[in-house]
């Protein structure tokens, strides 16, 4: 856990330094935290493909089981 916290403060926040001040960060919050894009109903991604394939796989798995749900109904019906 130490390690993941050093790895935190070095690359996110920065390390505290004298008077328990912070220098500036390696990268801006805004570039790392999601907290804005998530009130805005944004991707949760920088990436457009990514969002576009999670897009894809969420929508296609809900369209895969109404297919599959009318699929047996339907065939119940005729086979009954």
């Amino acid at each position: 856990m130490n390690e993941f916290i050093d790895h935190f403060e070095d690359n996110c926040i920065s390390r505290q330094g004298r008077n328990n001040r912070r220098r500036s960060s390696r990268f801006a919050i805004s570039f790392w935290s999601y907290f804005d894009r998530l009130d805005l109903q944004l991707p949760r991604t920088n990436n457009p493909q990514e969002a576009w394939h999670n897009t894809l796989q969420v929508t296609s798995c809900f369209a895969i089981k109404r297919l599959l749900t009318i699929y047996f109904y339907f065939d119940a019906e005729f086979l009954s």
